[in-house]
């Protein structure tokens, strides 16, 4: 019965193990406790439980119950006295420096450790300003991470930190180098500035919050590609969109901080506000910061970087690089070609012009703005295979942005003809779209022309630059024009030209009527004529010695024409075919005289034709051809008379030049003098009255 008995005995003590990881040869029961937990002793009475120097180890001393400590290694499990127990290493509060190993109880009975929940300590917040104080030369113990809470450091009364983190309840590690309070303290992470660690509670009071200090410049400012490894450097090329910009970021006071950067294009100025897709998060102080700008475009930039911390402070702008240079370049190949236009339409036809309307694409696709068009037309459709053989317009307009109406007129079209339009669209690479629709226009009949001229003076005279205008000529066809004009004035001369002067010479003694006939011609070959009649009148000198030498009245009038130019000299001629003259009546021998000057005064001039006053009123006109009865010879030779035939008739009579013109004068015997009307040669040209 008794061996019965042990076996449901074991049978039961098994069953009540928990077995969760079976490592190295060692059971590991269910954890009941976790790092830093406080426990206390019970259930062991005078006998107390075992502090062993390793799970299952030799014995250290006892702890009794209401003993506690801190949780700060395990569990492990090691069997003693045959039986398998979960060990725990506890660090106690009321021993100072005694850390060892206690199992947690009896497999499957008694627990000789329970945990103790303790109340959190409300003496600080995360935020708050403490100092140390009354800690004397010895100093306020800086501590690691709980539960390790080994001292790091000291700081001494009147040190100012910020808390950062906390509260935790425990026991700090004994250091014999060190003066040590041996027990359980509330710690709370305290940031120093000069160092970061956890410091009990009892020995700092909290104390208003310094004057802010603003954050350090940041430091170690560097650009790369979007990899965030490959580094550009100062004033190179990245072919991509995206940046990676690093720089580490503190502050004096411990407070948080992040980087801002104020990227621009070269050729902005900075202008003192960070560019909004380049402000990183609030992070500690003493992080490296990285933040990526994309979507940049093809162009030169430069940057600046600063800090601002969390109470909004900043420290000063420092500019990556060499002040003024560019910092990098993004040069992303363009490989997107506009879109092709569906849209292509015909919106006027007219006999040589034709106007096409489209939807404008963009840059890449149907984004942005495209660079430049290409519009070309053929009398057969135009298709991928023939474009090159397509004929291009000229003058294409530049592309609006994409989504607008574009437009564009094509001219130098034949009239009545069937053409085929296309285009196609690039942008500044060039990357070329695809050919847009193929559109169809069938030019309208030509219009002819309408001739029309004016001309100035109405009235003109022998040989005065008469001024042709066609320019009141147009052509209908709205991008129609006249390409030649031509002028036949009716005398057997011609002229080209919007404009053109001509000289007509007149009749011999009466006005002369010419036709003038304009010819116009529009682009397409038709033409269109106007005619207009012009009255030439002759010219005519009227001298009149008057009363005041002779105290009669006598007169002599020339009628003349201008008949042309001197070929050899250019000189203009004319010819005088008219002479009248009137004798008031005078006593003595009295004579009127034409001469012709033969050199410049006071040369003698040589007597051409004269004519003797009578004594009695007469009106006498002598009217060529003249004959030699007409023509008296005073001294010299006898006058020759001048005969000249053109297309409008023949023309007879006394010839002169501009440089040998006709000296008209009286004299009279009975004073022998020589009296000159207007002390003058006088010229025969077109605008003598």
């Amino acid at each position: 019965m008794k061996k019965i008995f042990s076996k449901i005995l074991g049978t039961v003590l098994l069953c009540l193990i928990i077995v969760m990881v079976i490592s190295e040869g060692h059971v590991v029961f269910a954890a009941k406790f976790s790092l830093g937990d406080v426990v206390e002793v019970i259930n062991t009475g005078a006998l107390g439980l075992w502090v062993r120097d390793a799970p299952a180890g030799k014995n250290v001393t006892k702890k009794y119950d209401g003993d506690r400590g801190m949780i700060i290694g395990g569990p492990e499990s090691a069997y003693y006295g045959g039986v398998l127990y979960t060990w725990w290493q506890i660090r106690w509060g009321d021993d100072v420096g005694l850390e060892g190993w206690s199992a947690e109880g009896y497999p499957g009975g008694v627990d000789y450790l329970k945990y103790i929940s303790i109340p959190t300590s409300n003496k600080f917040d995360v935020g708050d300003f403490v100092k140390v104080y009354g800690t004397g030369g010895t100093g306020l113990k800086v501590r690691s991470d709980p539960p390790e809470l080994a001292r790091i450091g000291a700081v001494y009364d009147e040190t100012i930190g910020k808390v950062i983190g906390g509260p935790f309840y425990g026991v700090g590690k004994y250091d014999p180098a060190y003066y040590y309070e041996p027990g359980f303290y509330y710690f709370w992470k305290i940031d120093y500035g000069s160092i970061v660690g956890w410091s009990a509670e009892n020995w700092t009071t909290e104390v208003p919050p310094p004057p802010n200090q603003p954050p350090y410049a940041p430091t170690a400012g560097s650009q790369y590609r979007s990899d965030g490894v490959t580094v550009i450097s100062e004033g190179g090329t990245t072919p991509e969109s995206a940046v990676v910009f690093k720089a580490t970021v503190g502050d004096p006071d411990g407070d948080s901080v992040r980087l801002e950067i104020e990227l621009r294009q070269i050729g902005e100025a900075f202008t003192g506000e960070p560019t909004p897709e380049t402000i990183s998060d609030f992070v500690p102080s003493g992080t490296e910061v990285t933040i990526t700008r994309y979507g940049l475009v093809n162009a030169d930039y430069h940057w600046r970087y600063r800090a601002n911390d969390s109470n909004g402070a900043t420290s000063s702008w420092t500019e990556f690089g060499t002040a003024g240079n560019i910092d990098f370049t993004v040069s992303i190949p363009d490989t997107t070609p506009p879109a092709a236009v569906t849209d292509l339409k015909v919106s006027l036809v007219t006999a040589n012009y034709v106007i096409l309307t489209w939807t404008a694409p963009g840059d890449d696709g149907n984004i942005g703005t495209a660079s430049e068009y290409d519009i070309r037309y053929s009398a057969s459709p135009i298709t991928q295979a023939n474009w090159d053989s397509a004929i291009q317009a000229s003058g294409e307009p530049e592309p609006s942005v994409a989504g607008d109406l574009d437009s564009f007129g094509v001219t130098g079209l034949s009239p009545e003809t069937t053409y085929y339009f296309a285009l196609k669209t690039a942008d500044e690479v060039p990357n070329w779209s695809p050919l847009s629709n193929v559109v169809e226009a069938v030019t309208t009949p030509n219009q002819p022309p309408v001739a029309s001229f004016t001309y100035s003076p109405t009235k003109p005279k022998s040989g005065e630059q008469v001024t042709f205008d066609a320019s009141a000529s147009y052509d209908p066809d709205p991008e129609g024009k006249i390409d030649s004009y031509e002028w036949d004035f009716g005398d057997g001369t011609k002229a080209v030209g919007m404009k053109a002067p001509h000289r007509f010479r007149g009749a011999q003694n009466e006005p002369k009527t010419y036709t003038v006939t304009l010819t116009v011609e529009d682009n397409d070959g038709a033409t269109d004529t106007e005619t207009t009649s012009v009255t030439v009148e002759p010219l005519t000198k009227l001298v009149d010695v008057g009363s005041g030498y002779f105290g009669v009245s006598c007169w002599m009038k020339t009628t003349y024409n201008w008949v042309g130019t001197d070929e050899a000299t250019g000189e203009n001629l004319y010819i005088i075919s008219k002479i009248e003259t009137y004798s008031g009546g005078v006593s003595g021998t009295y004579q009127l005289f034409i001469l012709r000057r033969t050199s410049p005064p006071p040369s003698i001039p040589k007597l051409v034709w004269y004519i003797p006053l009578p004594t009695a009123p007469i009106l006498r006109t002598y009217v060529t051809p003249f004959t030699p009865s007409v023509w008296q010879q005073l001294w010299g030779e006898p006058a020759k008379i001048t005969t000249l035939t053109f297309q409008e008739g023949t023309f007879q009579g006394i010839g002169v030049t501009d440089t040998s013109p006709m000296l008209i004068v009286a004299t009279g015997t009975e004073t022998g003098i020589l009296l000159l009307k207007f002390g003058k040669f006088l010229g025969f040209h077109p605008f003598l009255e």
